[in-house]
């Protein structure tokens, strides 16, 4: 799956001890370690025209700075700034962090030298749900997607699923980063209906989009399932700086499809309009894809 590009590996974090509740010092002798495994997201950029692709943007190699958190709740527990040689591929650094779990670890990028362009400014990835323990060590895996400019751009990400022939229930998730409140959004999703077909499109989580409008249609693919979600009401979806699920497609898999084959999954065709109804741009993450796993 060409997913992403690799380009920094081998970050270590020594979480160390330390009282939650008090000013206690911390105790380095139970340190618990975590590495953790940064990846920069591929995306293609579409502006706010209708169908109009404007170049592939891959990930730079322009990166100077990181700024590593470690929050629990609301609580920054741990910050750390690396400053690192642009290109460079590797890099060390240590925080000292109360153990406990439901820790968050939120990492962003940036270019200090300005060569990273709009409508892309930094980088961010955020990886929840992170147990620190004393004498454990775990790895981490943190996918960093472009951060969008308030009123020019929002992150659609399309997931990856498999299943075998003859089977359904394989949800593909579609997650959004938005900058801005928006008050409806439209695209399709490309697949090969040789192999799989689109049984429904849920939404996974309370939004203020009450409306799930589904229709499938030709693409150059094979087939898309379009998309359509807003709110009967006019109520406007909140800006979402996190990535943020908002569907999921369950896809059935043809009876005839050889295992080991693959279909990839890609976002075209956006309509995505702002609180004021202004047509914003869209950075399409790459690496979604379908994989025919093998039979019973």
């Amino acid at each position: 799956m060409s997913k992403t590009k690799r380009l920094l590996l081998a970050l270590a974090l020594s979480l160390a001890l330390a009282a939650c509740q008090s000013q206690a010092p911390t105790n380095p002798v139970n340190d618990g370690r975590v590495s953790l495994a940064l990846t920069f997201a591929q995306w293609q950029e579409y502006s706010g025209e209708e169908g109009q692709t404007l170049a592939r943007v891959r990930a730079p190699a322009a990166i100077s700075r990181l700024d590593i958190f470690v929050l629990f709740d609301q609580d920054t527990l741990a910050r750390t700034v690396a400053q690192i040689t642009p290109g460079s591929n590797e890099f060390a650094a240590v925080l000292q962090v109360p153990i406990g779990e439901e820790r968050r670890i939120v990492v962003e990028a940036w270019d200090d030298q300005g060569g990273v362009a709009p409508p892309v400014r930094a980088f961010r990835g955020v990886q929840a749900h992170v147990e620190v323990q004393p004498n454990v060590a775990r790895e981490v895996a943190v996918t960093l997607y472009p951060v969008p400019l308030a009123g020019q751009s929002v992150v659609l990400i399309v997931g990856s699923a498999q299943g075998a022939p003859g089977t359904s229930g394989h949800l593909v998730p579609i997650t959004l980063i938005s900058a801005d409140s928006l008050s409806g959004i439209q695209f399709d999703l490309n697949y090969d209906a040789r192999l799989i077909s689109p049984v429904a499109a849920l939404r996974t989580r309370p939004l203020a989009f009450d409306t799930l409008a589904t229709n499938v249609i030709s693409s150059q693919q094979g087939q898309a399932l379009r998309m359509l979600m807003f709110a009967v009401s006019g109520e406007r979806l909140p800006a979402l700086f996190d990535p943020t699920e908002i569907i999921k497609v369950d896809f059935s898999v043809d009876i005839e499809a050889e295992a080991g084959t693959q279909t990839p999954l890609t976002l075209s065709n956006f309509t995505v309009l702002d609180q004021n109804r202004k047509r914003l741009g869209v950075l399409a993450v790459e690496g979604g894809s379908f994989e025919i796993a093998g039979g019973q």
